[in-house]
């Protein structure tokens, strides 16, 4: 006969099977990089008439620090969310961490925010070359 704990413990081991991963794959590096790489020239052609000198590459590298932590943000609150309802469905205890899902949206909404205008500022730098 089973018993209550021996249960839970087998829900348990079969939870940590199903947990994402919130580690960066190389993939998802790359991709990171040629998205940052287009986002922040294009943020260069536009910081270029208004900052000179020094403070125009502390400006982008600040830039790349706020990608960085925004992909970190999304990355971690998606998983945190699919997490919480695969330990609802296994586990058949705890919440969904809806909040998660909003912050993922909310950085997600501003990594693309600077992808179109890093593209666009981009687009017209080449453009009036």
């Amino acid at each position: 006969m089973i018993t209550q704990n021996e249960v839970k413990k087998h829900k348990e081991e079969i939870l940590k099977g199903f947990q994402l991963e919130t580690t960066p794959t190389p993939k998802s590096l790359l991709a990171l990089f040629f998205s940052g790489l287009i986002s922040t020239f294009g943020i260069y052609s536009i910081l270029k008439g208004m900052i000179e000198g020094k403070a125009l590459y502390i400006a982008l590298g600040i830039f790349v620090i706020i990608l960085g932590v925004a992909d970190t943000f999304k990355r971690g609150s998606l998983a945190k969310y699919y997490n919480s309802i695969i330990r609802k469905k296994i586990l058949e205890s705890g919440k969904i961490l809806k909040l998660n899902l909003y912050i993922f949206f909310l950085a997600i909404s501003f990594m693309v925010v600077f992808d179109i205008v890093g593209s666009f500022s981009t687009a017209n730098y080449v453009k009036e070359l």
